[in-house]
């Protein structure tokens, strides 16, 4: 059984995201619980993680072990990568 879980910094993330794009992003969420190798997997200081598309906006996840998936971040893509390498 695979576990989803999000660190309280995606959750804040995603309280801060207009209720319209919060579905989209969650529904793509629900995409990388399906199938968590959707995402291109990240290089340089961020390997590790995956990333997948929603619209504008990235989800940035870990996958630990085999069946536990971590929402680290999710947002717009011109500042998602900076903030979490910070």
């Amino acid at each position: 059984m695979v576990k989803m879980a999000f660190r309280s910094s995606a959750k804040r993330d995603l309280a801060r995201i207009a209720r319209p794009l919060r579905r989209t992003i969650l529904a793509a969420c629900r995409d990388v619980f399906d199938d968590w190798a959707i995402g291109k997997p990240l290089r340089g200081p961020l390997s590790g993680y995956r990333m997948h598309r929603a619209g504008v906006y990235r989800i940035l996840y870990a996958v630990r072990e085999s069946a536990s998936i971590e929402i680290v971040a999710i947002g717009h893509r011109k500042d998602i990568y900076e903030r979490v390498t910070k």
